[in-house]
Formats: structure tokens, sequence, C-alpha cells
């Protein structure tokens, strides 16, 4: 449970940094509007990443695990039609959200392990 409740916030925190700091990606609405969108989020991250990895094993192993921003990138696209409070305006918004959401995902992932 806490590990749940851990993922939901570093969603919702990368969420928020990506809101600030993409033109073209926004989260529109308050704090209860980031703890929906983090817990849809995480659920696509912890049920649909998993298959969709399984999935393109081939093509990760290829592009050396590269491959694994384009389904970040589905996902997040997908959050944006499950939550319609998430907005993004097009592709390069949507690739630069996607790197931030990474890069913070993996930030704070490390540091919750430690």
């Amino acid at each position: 449970m806490r590990r749940l409740i851990l993922a939901v916030l570093i969603n919702a925190l990368a969420l928020w940094v990506a809101h600030r700091y993409v033109p073209g990606f926004s989260v529109s609405g308050d704090v209860w509007t980031y703890a929906i969108a983090a817990v849809v989020f995480a659920f696509l991250n912890g049920f649909i990443k998993p298959v969709l990895k399984i999935i393109t094993f081939p093509l990760m192993l290829v592009t050396l695990g590269l491959f694994s921003l384009v389904i970040n990138a589905l996902l997040l696209w997908a959050l944006s039609y499950i939550v319609p409070s998430v907005i993004i305006a097009g592709l390069i918004p949507l690739v630069w959200a996607t790197l931030v959401v990474t890069v913070v995902n993996v930030l704070l992932g490390v540091a919750k392990k430690s």
C-alpha cells in the first residue's frame, strides 16, 4: 500500500513538473485533478506498461531500451484521453512531457529505493 501511495505521489509530482516546464502540456484544475491524473497514470504504468513491454520486447532489445520512451509517450497520450483535464497540444509537447515525466520518475524512483 505504501508503494502505491508513493507511486501516485511521484506521478503527481512528475505531471506537475511537466505542466510547469513544458509548453503545450497542461493539467487544468486543482490538487484533486493532479491526484486523479496520477492515480490513472499509476494504473497505466502498473498494469498496461508491463504488457506493452512484453509485447515489444524485441524492439526493446534492438533499441537497447530506448523504445520504453515510446511506450511512456503512448501511456501519457492515453492519459490525456482518459482524463480530460490533461491536455497535450501536439507531438512536440508530448515528446518533451514524456522526457520530463520519465526523468522525474527515474530520479524519484531511485530515491524511493534508497
